[in-house]
């Protein structure tokens, strides 16, 4: 995980460049990867709207594609899934998206913060809070409005003092291989997840294809066990059931809502 440049270096200079990486190919080499699965992520969250609310699906996905931020697409499919879906599909559920959750801040950081560098650690990528640069650019704005009747007009660099160390972040090669790798993860969990939706057992594939609907069970089962299989699934819903436990769900025995943040 990705820590303040003041953890790990005293008095840290940092400076803006868009360009930081073009002389590190195996750092943007992974933000891209990152950018990419991201992606791919957004577009199995919509398919699995379609899963989830089946022929129901076209008006809420109209709805669903006027929420720009992901924190509300996400509060969306939550509210469809918690309607739809059965107490223990909906738990299966909700594992899976606090996953999803959790693994959408690294891709917000490069997405959203203001690249940069270290003076001191030129290894590592530094994203700058770009609320701590709100005040910068006030005094900025201040000391050229002062200077404008003196010709001609000097305008100086960035003042590193003036950037907190403890609102940067530093990213290793290291934070961006773990990202990408649970961003993956993240991937495939949902995959699986709508893989399982869509082997729900029905009386119109058994006589169709001759499949019975207790076959179709069997394979839904083990699509649930391929699932229980990764290390992020079986942690998200061993605290999501812990969860329960001490802090009983609704008198219906659903599952208490997910309390998961996210941006």
């Amino acid at each position: 995980m990705s820590n303040p440049f003041s953890r790990i270096i005293r008095d840290a200079e940092i400076y803006l460049n868009p360009n930081v990486l073009d002389n590190k190919p195996e750092m943007a080499l992974l933000v891209v990867k990152i950018f990419a699965v991201w992606a791919s992520i957004e577009h199995e969250l919509r398919f699995l709207l379609v899963r989830v609310l089946g022929t129901d699906a076209r008006p809420a996905i109209a709805i669903y594609e006027t929420l720009t931020a992901p924190r509300l697409q996400l509060n969306a499919l939550d509210a469809a899934a918690k309607t739809a879906l059965p107490p223990e599909r909906y738990e299966i559920f909700s594992a899976v998206i606090s996953i999803v959750e959790a693994f959408q801040t690294p891709r917000n950081h490069l997405a959203h913060w203001i690249w940069g560098g270290c003076r001191q650690r030129p290894d590592l990528l530094a994203l700058i809070d770009p609320e701590t640069l709100k005040e910068n650019d006030f005094r900025e704005a201040i000391v050229r409005e002062r200077r404008i009747d003196s010709f001609p007009l000097e305008i100086d660099g960035w003042d590193p003092d003036w950037i907190d160390p403890q609102c940067v972040l530093a990213y290793s090669i290291n934070d961006l291989t773990r990202a990408l790798r649970d961003i993956e993860s993240g991937l495939l969990c949902l995959g699986l997840f709508a893989a399982y939706l869509a082997a729900e057992p029905r009386k119109d594939i058994a006589d169709k294809f001759h499949i019975s609907e207790e076959d179709q069970r069997v394979e839904q089962d083990q699509i649930l066990a391929r699932l229980s299989e990764e290390r992020l699934f079986h942690g998200a819903l061993s605290r999501i059931r812990a969860g329960q436990k001490k802090s009983p769900g609704a008198p219906d025995g659903s599952p208490p809502p997910n309390q998961n943040g996210g941006s």
